[in-house]
């Protein structure tokens, strides 16, 4: 088991020290992190912050090849930038005779401003190398034009009723394989949506709807965020879905978006939504998002927190079982893990230990204290059973290959009992004060 916050801290320390406390456990291992070729980047693409991405992709019923433009506005941060570095991943030639056939991307051209400028698209980085010297404090906006096969990020194939769907599913460091961005999750920037498909899709993507317009046969919906997001929850979900709204919460809109066929069991599952939701905003603070959109999904995970479009797997959704503690758990994401992100992988605990420990508080809110007891009983025994397989490794993990990996007990049942010993040591007010507080410095932006 952890150690005890009350051994590391003094009696009755303020609730941002003992908050310190529960970050440091286990944190004091050097920070090189070994990554693999193709894995997420160490660190940002050094010299540029991302303002805003615009994307524009179209989608066929006859191919999985996407075509797309993205227009990347970003800010330059040091005088001794040679070139912008974007992640996209690439074809590999040398896999197959003919080319057309290969996954990835390949990209046709990159301007300024309308004119054209140099760049080179080589192992699975995009770097542009405009002719002019960088200066910190500018601005550029390059508009990329690509094409290609996503191998991943993009999941296009078929539902369980047999119907053709895509869905974004990013995490961790997916993005890259279907959109050209700074694909680490410390890289926030607002982002918009421009999908044309055909007609019969209903389309969700992150933030507000800006449009949605159908001319013959062809849809265009637009969805546009301007909350910064990192890339791991920018997504975009085409398929034939039947949309309910399950209620308001202070004017945010809780929307329900589940197959048709499922449309009676999958509504009353996900139309607890907005006492969760209620719960968090009178708790931790005003919801950050446009909308919560609800989806059914094709998300290799349970549950995926894309910001204001939460996919869920589709295998969960109408299921039958009891999906309160799922909901809970990526609805709290949209406070932490999403507005409050982690800075870097090894950190993930601050995101998912954070919405492992609040769905155990809205349990305790709405079914009592044995829930909650109970719940925490199950993570400790967890937690424990992990620690005897694995005694060595800590609550912060520098030493994997792959973010993957850290899907473990440690991020989420142990992360989640850190935060229960502090609540314990300070008393609920003070925790919940702290959790506002921790959320009010860190919003939009990386801790």
């Amino acid at each position: 088991m952890a150690t005890p916050l009350a051994c590391l801290c003094p009696p009755r320390p303020t609730w941002w020290a003992l908050l310190l406390c529960g970050v440091l456990l286990g944190a004091s291992a050097a920070p090189a992190v070994a990554q693999p070729t193709r894995g997420p980047a160490a660190k940002p693409q050094p010299g540029i912050d991302v303002q805003d991405y615009d994307f524009a992709l179209t989608l066929s019923d006859t191919t999985d090849r996407i075509e797309g433009t993205a227009t990347v506005r970003l800010r330059v941060t040091t005088d001794t930038l040679t070139a912008v570095r974007l992640d996209l991943i690439g074809r590999n030639q040398a896999q197959a005779t003919a080319p057309s056939q290969v996954p990835g991307m390949r990209v046709t051209s990159v301007t300024e401003e309308g004119a054209s400028v140099p760049y080179r698209h080589r192992n699975d980085i995009l770097r542009i190398d405009p002719a002019s010297d960088f200066k910190a404090g500018q601005t550029h906006t390059y508009r990329i034009r690509y094409s290609g096969t996503p191998a991943d990020g993009l999941i296009i194939g078929t539902n369980q009723h047999g119907d053709r769907t895509f869905f974004g599913d990013n995490w961790p460091n997916r993005a890259r394989h279907w959109l050209p961005v700074v694909d680490h999750l410390s890289d926030k920037a607002t982002v918009e949506f421009r999908v044309t498909a055909p007609s019969q899709y209903e389309i969700v993507g992150n933030g507000a709807l800006v449009n949605d317009s159908t001319t013959g046969d062809t849809r265009i919906m637009h969805w546009r965020s301007d909350v910064p997001l990192p890339p791991k929850v920018m997504v975009i979900g085409a398929a034939d879905f039947a949309v309910d709204t399950a209620g308001t919460v202070d004017g945010v809109p809780v929307q329900s978006w589940v197959y048709p066929e499922d449309r009676s069991t999958g509504f009353k599952d996900l139309g607890q939504a907005p006492s969760i939701l209620r719960f968090f905003e009178e708790n931790l603070g005003p919801y950050p998002y446009e909308k919560l959109a609800n989806v059914q999904s094709t998300t290799r995970y349970g549950g995926m927190e894309n910001a204001a479009a939460i996919f869920y797997s589709e295998d969960a959704v109408a299921d039958g079982e009891d999906d309160t503690p799922l909901l809970a758990h990526e609805i709290a994401h949209q406070w932490f893990g999403n507005t409050v992100t982690e800075a870097g992988w090894p950190h993930l605990w601050l995101s998912e230990g954070f919405a492992t420990y609040l769905t155990g508080l809205y349990l305790e809110h709405a079914r009592g204290e044995a829930a909650l007891s109970k719940y925490m009983t199950k993570a400790r025994q967890q937690v424990a059973k992990f620690h005897e397989q694995n005694p060595d490794e800590p609550l912060v993990d520098t030493t994997f290959s792959d973010p993957n990996a850290l899907l473990n007990t440690n991020p989420y049942q142990k992360g989640a009992w850190v935060l229960h010993m502090l609540r314990r040591e300070v008393g609920t007010d003070t925790f919940w004060a702290g959790l506002r507080a921790y959320y009010d410095r860190y919003r939009h932006q990386n801790a």
